[in-house]
């Protein structure tokens, strides 16, 4: 992986029984071990496919982490 990248937002399930959580963690190591900026948060309760629910509680909680991400991340470049 090269370094250089823009920051990422990972969010996974924590129960998910198709993509393990841990490679999210392991992705986001990466990440940080290029050198390249990344946020990874787990939703230790949801199960795969929990974005598909907007409304949802977890599909709320993720867009609430995106929002924040991209107000961390873009707000300040737009200023």
């Amino acid at each position: 992986m090269r370094g250089g990248l823009p920051p990422s937002l990972l969010v996974y399930a924590g129960r998910d029984h198709m993509v393990l959580p841990r490679f999210g963690r392991e992705a986001a190591a990466a990440l940080r071990a290029a050198g390249s900026p990344v946020a990874y948060v787990e939703l230790p309760w949801a199960e795969h496919g929990f974005d598909h629910a907007p409304l949802g509680p977890d599909g709320a909680a993720a867009l609430y982490v995106a929002e924040r991400f991209l107000a961390r991340e873009v707000d300040p470049v737009l200023g």
